[in-house]
C-alpha cells in the first residue's frame, strides 16, 4: 500500500470478502448469478463441509449483508469490525483451507515392522512418548500397534504366566486389537475439516478413530508422512475457527 493510498473501509472490506465467498459457492455449485444466496449456501451444504459447520455464521452474515448492502445507494450502514474479521476468516477457510499437511502434522513418523519384537515396538513408544505406531508389512502400511493393544494381549498373556516380549512379532499383538478401533491414510492435501470429519463421523458410528496416517496420496502403500491423532482436535479446531 503506498502513500497516496487509502486504507479499505470497513464496509469496502466486508463488501469484497462476502463477493468472494459468493463467486465461491456459486462455481462450487455451478449455480447462476439469477440463483438466491440462501438457495446457494444450501446447496453448498452438499460440497462443502465447511459451509455446514459454519452455517450460522454464513447465515448471520448473509442476513447483515441484506441489511446493509443496498444495489442503487450503496452500504447503508457500515458493519462493525467483529463482522468484517468474521466475513474474511471464512472467506480464507473456503478460498484457501488449511491443509494436513503443514507443521505439526506433517513430520517424520517412526514405523514398526510386522515382524519386529514387541520388545522394540515397547521401547520407542517409551522413548518417544507415543501411544500408537504405525505398523509396515510388505505391501505397506497393515494397522496400527496401541498402548491399549499392547495392554490387552500382555492381560491374556499373564494369566498362562507365558509370554516373551523379545520372542513375540507385532504381528502376533496385533491381532489383539479392539474391533472398534479405526484409522485410515489419506493424502497430503485432504484438509483439516475433512480430518475432524473422520473422527467425529466414526465417534458417531460407535467407532473409536485412533488415527489418520498422511501419505501423499492416501495409498497404504506410500510411506507416512505424519499422523494425526484424537489429541491434535484441539488445535485442528481452533484453526478452523471453532471453539470447542
Amino acid at each position: 500500500m503506498t502513500a497516496d493510498t487509502k486504507p479499505l473501509s470497513r464496509g469496502e472490506r466486508f463488501r469484497r470478502a462476502f463477493l468472494a465467498i459468493d463467486k465461491h459457492l456459486r462455481q462450487l455449485t455451478e449455480l447462476s448469478d439469477k440463483e438466491p444466496f440462501a438457495f446457494v449456501m444450501h446447496k453448498a451444504r452438499s460440497y462443502s463441509p465447511l459451509v455446514s459447520r459454519r452455517w450460522q455464521d454464513l447465515e448471520a452474515i448473509r442476513k447483515l449483508r441484506n441489511a446493509i448492502v443496498h444495489d442503487t445507494y450503496g452500504l447503508l450502514a457500515e458493519p462493525t469490525d467483529k463482522a468484517v474479521q468474521l466475513v474474511e476468516e471464512i472467506r480464507d477457510l473456503l478460498l484457501e483451507p488449511p491443509r494436513v499437511d503443514t507443521s505439526p502434522f506433517l513430520s517424520e513418523v517412526i514405523t514398526i515392522s510386522l515382524e519386529a519384537p514387541v520388545a522394540e515396538a515397547v521401547r520407542v513408544m517409551h522413548e518417544k512418548d507415543f501411544s500408537q505406531l504405525p505398523v509396515v508389512g510388505q505391501k505397506g502400511i497393515v494397522g496400527l500397534l496401541t498402548t491399549s493393544t499392547i495392554a490387552r494381549w500382555l492381560g491374556t498373556q499373564v494369566a498362562e504366566d507365558i509370554f516373551s516380549l523379545t520372542e513375540t512379532a507385532v504381528a502376533e499383538v496385533l491381532q489383539y486389537k479392539e474391533e472398534d478401533e479405526t484409522w485410515k491414510c489419506i493424502p497430503r492435501h485432504s484438509t483439516l475439516v475433512e480430518a475432524v470429519e473422520f473422527f467425529e463421523q466414526e465417534l458417531h458410528q460407535g467407532h473409536r478413530p485412533v488415527a489418520l496416517i498422511i501419505t501423499h496420496s492416501g495409498k497404504q502403500h506410500e510411506a507416512p508422512l505424519g499422523i494425526i491423532t484424537p489429541w491434535d482436535l484441539p488445535e485442528i479446531y481452533k484453526r478452523i475457527g471453532e471453539r470447542r
